[in-house]
């Protein structure tokens, strides 16, 4: 037997009105669903039986729980106070959301080098060493939401050209090569950079398995070796045009017959090429005699 309703709701046609504009503006699903709830227990809709809680749960998308909960709030405290559930300050849902001082010192921490003993910090790490550092402990997930928001990621690292300090060799290196990327395009005098890079041949050992809706595509983790491959590459960064060669080796010659195809058949009306490359041991003129 259904549950006999304690809690009665009789709105007017103004308040309805009222509730449904208040349901459409508030971007809070939990807050939608409690003025569905209201809605729905009106008793002055033109309906021949009341609904019971379990009914009205079911019409708002909501819990029986939620429903009592709701509607006994809206009886005694009013409207504001049914749809604006009061969480228990030691939950889990009541620490999901940082403010700018936590989530400066949660930056701030992510950034340093992870605790003597890990390689980089993790969501975990970071949740469990923030709960010392910060007065009010937070959320394994609102640490992870932070991170992601402010596009922090311990978990990657990248390659990148690191100076030595007061380096003035290298300085005087760098301002010639953006001088020479700052110059306007000419066709007689064309800016061209080459680079290269060896790359492995891999071959399935078992067929992958297509994506469908709901599944993304599944590769063995199992791979054939079939050898590497050098590709060598040259693009002209004012027109964007891209010329590729894939090699068997890199060697001296293969370098040299490479530039050798720039200057003869890419650019033969050039009356100087300028080319940026990086210090290999194969870009030397020597390559070229």
């Amino acid at each position: 037997m259904a549950r006999p309703r304690s809690y009665r709701v009789e709105l007017t046609k103004d308040e309805c009105k009222a509730i449904c504009r208040l349901q459409k503006k508030n971007p809070s699903s939990n807050a939608k669903t409690r003025y569905a709830i209201i809605l729905a227990a009106d008793e002055n809709q033109s309906r021949k039986e009341i609904l019971t809680y379990q009914e009205i749960a079911d019409q708002s998308g909501a819990s029986v729980p939620t429903v009592i909960d709701t509607l006994k709030k809206y009886c005694s405290e009013g409207l504001a106070k049914a749809v604006t559930p009061v969480r228990n300050p030691n939950s889990n849902t009541a620490r999901l959301k940082a403010t700018g001082d936590v989530e400066a010192k949660i930056i701030a921490q992510a950034c340093k080098s992870a605790l003597e003993g890990y390689s980089r910090w993790t969501v975990s790490l970071l949740t469990a060493e923030c709960a010392v550092i910060l007065e009010e402990p937070v959320s394994r997930a609102t640490i992870g939401r932070v991170l992601k928001r402010n596009e922090i990621r311990p978990h990657l690292s990248a390659y990148w050209c690191i100076p030595p300090e007061e380096d003035a060799e290298f300085v005087a290196n760098m301002e010639d090569i953006l001088d020479i990327y700052q110059q306007p395009y000419n066709p007689r005098y064309p800016l061209w950079c080459m680079d290269e890079k060896p790359y492995q041949i891999l071959g399935e050992c078992r067929e992958p398995i297509p994506m469908k809706p709901g599944s993304v595509e599944k590769i063995d983790s199992e791979y054939i070796r079939n050898g590497t491959v050098s590709i060598f590459c040259f693009i002209q960064p004012h027109t964007g045009q891209i010329v590729h060669f894939v090699e068997e080796t890199r060697t001296a010659v293969d370098w040299a017959e490479k530039i050798r195809y720039l200057v003869d058949v890419i650019a033969p009306d050039a009356e100087k090429i300028t080319l940026v490359m990086d210090n290999l041991n194969t870009h030397k003129i020597a390559s070229l005699l």
